[in-house]
This record gives C-alpha cells, structure tokens and sequence, in this order.
C-alpha cells in the first residue's frame, strides 16, 4: 500500500485493494487474540485449580514430588 501511494501516477484500485486485504488480516489477527485469551483463561484455571490441590496435600501432610 504504501509502495502504490508512493507512486507518481497512484492507482487508487490498487491502494483500495490493500486497504481491504490489511483489513481482512486485521480481523483474523483480532479472532486469534480473542482465542489465545479464552486458551490463557482456561489454563490458568486449571493451574490455580492444581496449585490449590498441591496445597491441600501438603497441608494434609503429604509431599508434592519435585521436577528434575
């Protein structure tokens, strides 16, 4: 877009049709952010959902084994 713009005679079809594709991408790349907020939103329910549970076990005496 900013290649046609920058040209002597400008080819207003041509700025036209990547205004419309830049659009087109902006609305995929708005759909993957609402996606990997509601994938970030889960996960971090089940890890607060598994640090509880290590909680507990160790509150009930019991030992949570460690990552080597």
């Amino acid at each position: 877009m900013a290649r046609a713009l920058e040209q002597h005679g400008v080819d207003f079809k041509q700025v036209d049709a990547s205004v419309h594709q830049l659009k087109g991408s902006s609305s995929r790349c708005l759909r993957c952010l609402q996606q990997v907020t509601h994938e970030y939103s889960l996960l971090k329910n089940k890890l607060q959902n598994l640090f509880r549970l290590e909680q507990q076990i160790v509150a009930a005496g019991g030992s949570i084994p460690g990552v080597e």
